[in-house]
């Protein structure tokens, strides 16, 4: 062996995942950087099932990096607490050498490596196709309100594509559920399709941060609870549709969210460093260590903003003639019209602050020569534009712990 090259990791342990379907992986490794050895393995969890083709991952991978960069936050801050004990062991007791490194966190992370698998797996076999069969739709119905009443229908997508195209339907019928979801997806792209999924009659799919659209059914009660956690970790707010009232729910804007997230972060890896045990850290426990910082759990709020934009779409869409290809262009046609008007915001922004260099001058302005008027027109148009340029909402905002009420309060005077 090369003298350059490190020796092979020692015997490192394997946990085998049993999933209920197929696993687009192979494995899943826990290595760590070693000051003398180099890269070195510590952990292996592999799944059981036959594994398919890998670029089925690769539309999930950023899901799955968000998913695991913060328990890998945690684990580093384990990892430190344990060194500092074997470190007062040897002062103490005359230990002659550091117990081995790492093996206390292999529960942590199995706790959300194993997760992440199950999730890969029931994409696998319910993830929305990246070509949707408008038929399958409510825009196929003969007249608007046919399926679902009008003002649910509007209130729907306009949430939908103001939360960043992000939303969780659900209900007692898989059949209505996976309806609004297909629809949902009409307006996304193939790649965020792919990171979507319909829910299944016998299925017992939990809710899952980082997707675009899911479906997930109701309890024999009739009740469902979104985990305020995980829905606080999801890279963008979150429209919850409940297709039995037909209500609609929002989570505040992006700045807001991203805020609230980061704050909320940074509570639970404080009460994480002080905890003594792993028993007095949750990962679902609500977290309240800064005095400063106290979660909201009513996150979600009515639809406060009315659009133009979606208004007229379904209205025009549904002049035209069902089952021909007809409804499919005009509705790529109106998507391509939604995309250059994000297009347009960014240049103007960029324009306007010389990319940044100086602040952002007047909202009003914006809003008056992009025909942005209306509030749901904006937030539809600035919700697009983030996602092709993050922290533009920060950006234009400045202070983004400024709540939704008090930004409207701020933004009228200008």
């Amino acid at each position: 062996m090369s003298t350059l090259c490190p020796p092979p990791s020692p015997a490192v342990a394997k946990t085998e995942i049993a999933l209920s379907g197929e696993s687009p992986l192979l494995a899943a490794t826990f290595a760590y950087w070693d000051n003398i050895l180099g890269p070195r393995v510590r952990h292996i969890w592999a799944p059981k099932t036959e594994q398919t083709e890998l670029s089925f991952y690769l539309p999930l991978h950023r899901v799955c990096v968000d998913r695991l960069t913060h328990i890998i936050r945690k684990g580093r801050i384990w990892m430190h607490k344990e060194r500092q004990e074997n470190v007062q062991k040897i002062v103490l007791e005359g230990t002659e050498r550091m117990e081995d490194q790492g093996q206390s966190i292999i529960p942590m992370l199995t706790g959300e490596v194993i997760p992440v698998m199950e999730l890969l797996s029931s994409m696998k076999s319910h993830s929305v196709p990246e070509e949707i069969d408008i038929a399958d739709t409510v825009l196929s119905d003969d007249d608007i309100g046919d399926s679902c009443h009008e003002d649910f229908l509007l209130n729907a997508i306009s949430s939908h594509l103001q939360t960043c195209g992000c939303s969780v339907v659900v209900g007692s019928s898989a059949e209505k559920v996976n309806k609004i979801v297909r629809t949902l997806c009409l307006f996304l792209t193939p790649a965020e399709r792919k990171c979507s999924r319909l829910c299944e009659a016998e299925s017992s799919f939990k809710y899952e941060s980082g997707l675009f659209v899911q479906g997930l059914l109701k309890d024999s009660t009739g009740s469902f609870v979104l985990p305020f956690r995980q829905v606080m970790y999801a890279p963008y707010p979150t429209t919850h549709i409940d297709v039995d009232v037909n209500t609609v729910k929002q989570m505040p804007p992006c700045h807001e969210h991203i805020y609230n997230q980061r704050r909320y972060m940074r509570s639970e890896l404080t009460a994480f460093w002080r905890a003594t045990s792993e028993e007095d850290m949750a990962q679902d426990t609500i977290i309240c260590t800064d005095e400063s910082f106290t979660p909201d759990l009513n996150i979600f709020q009515d639809v406060l903003h009315r659009d133009t934009l979606i208004k007229a779409f379904l209205d025009q869409v549904f002049h035209l003639k069902p089952g021909l290809s007809l409804r499919s262009t005009f509705l790529a046609q109106f998507l391509l019209i939604l995309h250059r008007k994000a297009l347009t915001l960014i240049k103007y922004i960029e324009d306007d602050t010389q990319k940044g260099k100086k602040p952002f001058k007047s909202l009003r302005n914006l809003k008056i020569d992009l025909d942005l008027t209306a509030e749901g027109d904006l937030n539809i148009i600035m919700a697009l534009a983030e996602k092709i340029k993050p922290g533009l909402h920060s950006f234009i905002f400045g202070r983004p712990f400024y709540t939704s009420v008090q930004e409207r309060d701020v933004l009228m005077t200008f």
